[in-house]
């Protein structure tokens, strides 16, 4: 705004109107009643004048307001009308509304960027506030759930009746959580975010479909297993055909066999031994098949319900008399109420691996406290048996091969422990996971409550 116009107004309107009421008091002491009429008349226009040249200007400002808080990026006002106050008050508000029309479509070019980048992504994503109702939700979502129209997340119980609980928990729990969950057809990753917009809360979701790195892996783990096979396989046969040529030299002369004439005590002695090797050597070699076909040809699950702690509680003397039990502190916190639908026996088979590989992690050398602890809880409609030790620590690369088949880090080990533990609890319909840190090492059961 020009303050010099404004001031120059504002004194002219005032001294005349000073000047008209000193006129108006010289004619009513001198009683000069015309002078005192006129100048009346005339401080009362100026008056009237002032009044209404603010009313107009607080008018047109008001217009113009309204026009803004109702965001018209479209009006337009002319500046070359009117006082120059007026005109100065235009060209300002002219300034703002196209600062504002700027600013609408910076922010309208980033929502449609932003928008495009979310419908071509190849993670899906939904968003839901307090009331569990489904704000947005991208094309990809749709294709991973299954769903054409996502309004509610109650609606996710079609692909699981898990998810919305898990969901409904990430509100309670205010945190970023993660969880697997199997579809029909599919292995669904959901991983939970949120925000706080205006004082509401809102939810982000985004879902994976990780059925294909899954079956990546497995078909890794299978060639892993291949090549294992393929090296113990020839390491076994190399000495045995090496073995035997030199037995054959013994008992060969060109294309003739030898006479008993021809072959000395030495010969025969030095052949015995071979045969002995080989012997070993096939034997080693029959033990090594018989693992790989305690792997292969699993067990059908029988599932009986039973109690979990009066299970592991009867186990618990068994656990204590495996090596090196007596040095460690087994510790079993389970509720009285856990209940559980599975292979009892099969189970014990996996926590016998599991537990056996615990004893095996302790360096009593060095250990102050050594303990294992189990635990069990319910969540998301799963029984989560939890082994925790608090051993040595299982490194970066240990931890990638500790369930691939034949993979080991001990000079006696096998190497099918875990691996066939892994694929036991998958038969139940469950998973056997590991997590890990420089304090405690844990073996994660999840099976169906």
């Amino acid at each position: 705004m020009r303050i010099p116009n404004l001031f120059v107004h504002l004194a002219g309107s005032i001294i005349g109107i000073i000047l008209s009421s000193m006129g108006i008091l010289y004619g009513i002491i001198f009683s000069y009643h015309l002078v005192w009429l006129l100048c009346s008349i005339f401080c009362g226009y100026l008056c009237y004048a002032s009044i209404r040249k603010v009313y107009s200007e607080l008018q047109k400002i008001d217009h113009y307001l309204l026009g803004i808080l109702n965001k018209d990026s479209s009006m337009k006002i002319d500046d070359q009308k009117g006082s120059p106050v007026s005109r100065d008050i235009a060209t300002k508000i002219n300034q703002i509304v196209q600062l504002y029309k700027e600013n609408k479509q910076e922010i309208l070019h980033k929502e449609l960027y932003y928008s495009a980048i979310i419908d071509k992504s190849n993670t899906g994503l939904f968003s839901y506030g307090e009331d569990d109702r489904v704000i947005d939700c991208n094309p990809k979502a749709k294709q991973l759930l299954g769903l054409e129209n996502l309004h509610h997340i109650q609606s996710l119980n079609k692909i699981n009746t898990s998810i919305p609980t898990f969901l409904k928990d990430q509100i309670k729990s205010n945190k970023q959580q993660k969880h697997l969950f199997e579809g029909d057809n599919s292995k669904l990753l959901f991983n939970t975010s949120e925000l706080i917009i205006d004082g509401k809360r809102i939810s982000i979701v985004a879902v994976h479909d990780i059925t294909l790195e899954l079956n990546r892996n497995e078909t890794e783990a299978w060639i892993k297993l291949s090549r294992t096979l393929s090296h113990e396989i020839m390491n076994a046969m190399t000495p045995m055909i090496s073995l035997s040529n030199v037995i054959l030299g013994y008992f060969k002369q060109g294309d003739q066999n030898a006479t008993i004439d021809t072959i000395g005590q030495q010969q025969i002695d030095n052949a015995v031994k071979a045969l002995n090797i080989i012997e070993d050597q096939a034997k080693g070699l029959v033990q090594f098949v018989n693992n790989y076909r305690q792997f292969t040809i699993l067990p059908e699950p029988e599932p009986i319900a039973f109690n979990i702690k009066e299970q592991f509680d009867s186990q618990l003397l068994l656990y204590k008399e495996m090596p090196h039990a007596d040095k460690v502190d087994i510790i079993c916190n389970i509720p009285e109420e856990s209940a559980l639908f599975c292979d009892a026996k099969l189970l014990h088979h996996v926590m016998m691996n599991i537990i056996k590989n615990a004893l095996e992690s302790f360096n009593f050398a060095v250990q102050k406290y050594p303990k294992i602890i189990i635990e069990s809880h319910q969540r998301y409609n799963r029984t989560h048996i939890t082994i925790t030790n608090n051993g040595m620590p299982i490194d970066r690369e240990t931890e990638k091969q500790i369930f691939t088949p034949f993979y080991t880090t001990k000079e006696s080990g096998s190497g099918i422990g875990l691996s066939l533990s892994k694929q036991l609890v998958i038969k139940m319909g469950g998973n056997l996971t590991l997590n890990t840190n420089t304090t405690n090492t844990e073996f994660i059961i999840q099976l169906p409550s």
